[in-house]
């Protein structure tokens, strides 16, 4: 009986002490938690665990203090009594290790990726000592205990004493990052969330605004129906003609029309994916003749591939391979494609193809002589000169770059001689950008030479616009936004890149550190929001997006788009530059991973989720306006 209430109170340590760990996390780390907590229930929910709906940090707490406390009591012994100093050293070691193992595998297992590693370390050297400590005060006690029925009484009130502190005064609520799905409106129910008039929802209203001060009101009337449910998952939606092209990740594109579908293209030999990651087939582009198209994927190499196929007489043909950029990350691949009309061309969108903050390591996505992190032009006559940014100036920058200094460019598009890029955020912010190609700069502007045909310098020449990812994170600066979340991955106080702008060759060794030059010239984003608006809200992850052209529509010339997390859609007014938002009742099981607009119903929006449903969102003829109370 004296061993099991050691136990308990030992268990009860482990309790409170990663308790407090990880309310450290939830305070200063609360997006990084959350975000793997979200992979650790996706991966529960694939293989069909329950209670998914309301993973914890508190639920990792207890799977790490209980194996820690199983170990401990099975391998370590502590005998402040009657041990020698070099065999209680041994097991204080021993005690390190076993902590050590149990915590970072606990981390790895349940997929809690890059919290911030100051706190890890920290946390993982002080554990053995307080471990220590107690363990000492308890075999002091036994010591000196007068018999064992007293000593069993004092253990047993010391125990009762401590659960009692740690239910009552430790605030699990405020300490722990909690997912919280609510329950479906049935069983045998394909769509997890209810049908019909959101404006006859007496409960549904808007969640708070923290963002771009150009949003308005929230709205009201929509109504969903399911267009079709394919049962894999649907990466993207592409639209040609009157037909809707569905991008399904294992590599199938699916032409839809009118209820019915068949099979386009199957590549599924080609492409690399995994459930749960961000690999797949992107996206499919046609050339405006119908007579040829591009297709992004990843393949087996885990590389961004664009493959061109023709087609003649309705079959197709595979012609080349266009575009093959190499990775060796998990993730933010973007592969986003579209017909320009302004270049002529295809437009392609490459992530930064790094894990949450490795960006901020190298800056890749602001090196002009790398494709990575940026929008660039495909299979178009037109060159763009950018500025030489790099580390070491020994390569010439490419001169099809349209956009760099982008993070997760997912699903941007082409409108009215602009382009809209949607740009998933980090740990704070998410970001629409919308760039006429008129204010882009030349040359002149930026100080930047080329040598023409006939030997003589020129500026007057488009260069392409920078977004300023990692130096900017939105319209703020990364340093100072990543300060209290895990921004210890930050170079020097004066610099955020390690990146030289040259203005000339190596020889003559002309040029300056880059950040200056980049802080000045990156564009604000026309729309962006906070991670956290407040009242519990967590939105993460834009999902782009695409523009009603019907001069008819009350919504002509807005682009809607939608928020992975809170399935929230947002209408923004390109001409007016005023963001509105249509609240959703967030009873879904999946997530959106694309929004077009339905290519023959009038103020219709089709969204795709990880599910394979699509979804017909019907705007209301004229929204209902917010009604404040």
């Amino acid at each position: 009986m004296y061993k099991v209430f050691n136990n308990l109170l030992l268990f009860l340590a482990n309790t409170i002490f990663y308790i407090y760990v990880f309310s450290v996390f939830s305070n200063t780390a609360s997006d990084l938690l959350f975000s793997s907590l979200v992979n650790f229930s996706s991966d529960l929910s694939s293989i069909g665990f329950p209670f998914t709906d309301s993973v914890s940090s508190n639920f990792v707490v207890f799977l790490i203090s209980f194996f820690n406390t199983i170990f401990i009591v099975s391998f370590i012994k502590l005998d402040f009594n009657n041990s020698k100093i070099e065999e209680l050293l041994l097991e204080f070691i021993k005690l390190f290790l076993i902590n050590s193992g149990v915590f970072t595998f606990s981390l790895y297992i349940l997929r809690l990726f890059n919290l911030p590693r100051s706190i890890l370390i920290i946390s993982i050297f002080v554990y053995p000592f307080v471990i220590s400590l107690i363990t000492y005060i308890l075999s002091t006690f036994n010591r000196f205990r007068i018999n064992k029925n007293k000593s069993l009484v004092f253990l047993g009130i010391l125990t009762i004493i401590g659960l009692f502190y740690g239910l009552t005064f430790i605030d699990f609520n405020s300490t722990q990052v909690t997912i919280e799905k609510k329950e479906t409106a049935g069983d045998d129910s394909l769509l997890n969330f209810e049908i019909g008039d959101s404006s006859t929802d007496k409960t549904l209203t808007c969640n708070p605004w923290s963002g771009s001060d150009n949003y308005i009101s929230c709205l009201y009337g929509i109504e969903i129906t399911e267009e079709f449910n394919f049962e894999l998952q649907v990466n993207n939606i592409s639209n040609f003609g009157n037909k809707s092209y569905l991008i399904v990740e294992n590599g199938r594109v699916l032409e839809y029309e009118n209820g019915n579908y068949s099979e386009f293209l199957n590549i599924e030999d080609k492409v690399f994916f995994k459930d749960g990651g961000e690999e797949g087939l992107f996206d499919i582009a046609f050339h405006p003749s119908g007579d040829y198209f591009l297709i992004s994927f990843t393949n087996l190499k885990n590389g961004l591939e664009v493959d061109k196929y023709q087609v003649v007489n309705g079959d197709i043909f595979f012609e080349s391979v266009l575009v093959d950029v190499p990775n060796n990350q998990c993730c933010h691949f973007a592969g986003s494609l579209d017909w320009s009309e302004y270049f002529n061309g295809f437009l392609l969108s490459i992530g930064d193809m790094e894990a949450n903050n490795a960006s901020v390591l190298n800056s890749e996505s602001l090196n002009t002589t790398s494709p990575r992190g940026k929008v660039i032009l495909l299979e178009a006559d037109d060159k763009i000169y950018a500025p030489n940014i790099s580390s070491n100036g020994s390569y010439d920058p490419l001169t099809n770059i349209v956009a760099y200094g982008l993070r997760n460019p997912w699903q941007m598009i082409e409108h009215n001689d602009s382009i809209i890029i949607p740009d998933v955020g980090n740990q704070n912010i998410e970001e629409l950008n919308v760039i006429s190609y008129s204010s882009f700069s030349d040359g002149c502007e930026i100080g930047i030479n080329i040598i023409g045909n006939d030997g003589s310098e020129k500026c007057s020449f488009m260069t392409p616009v920078s977004l300023g990812w990692p130096i900017y994170e939105g319209p703020f600066y990364s340093k100072e936004l990543n300060k209290n979340t895990g921004g210890d991955l930050l170079l020097d106080e004066k610099n955020v890149t390690e990146l030289y702008l040259w203005y000339d060759t190596l020889e003559t060794g002309d040029y300056v550190k880059a950040d200056p030059f980049l802080i000045q010239s990156s564009k604000e984003p026309s729309v962006y929001y906070n991670h956290r608006p407040g009242n519990n809200i967590y939105r993460a992850a834009i999902i782009g997006g695409d523009v009603i052209t019907n001069p008819e529509s009350y919504y002509n010339n807005y682009y809607f788009f939608t928020d992975y997390v809170t399935l929230e859609l947002f209408a923004y007014n390109l001409e007016e530059n005023k963001l509105y938002l249509f609240p959703v009742n967030n009873i879904y099981n999946t997530n959106p991973t694309s929004l077009r607009v339905h290519p023959s119903k009038k103020d219709t929006l089709m969204v795709g989720l990880k599910s394979g449903q699509i979804l017909n969102i019907k705007l209301p003829e004229i929204p209902k306006l917010e009604v404040d109370n």
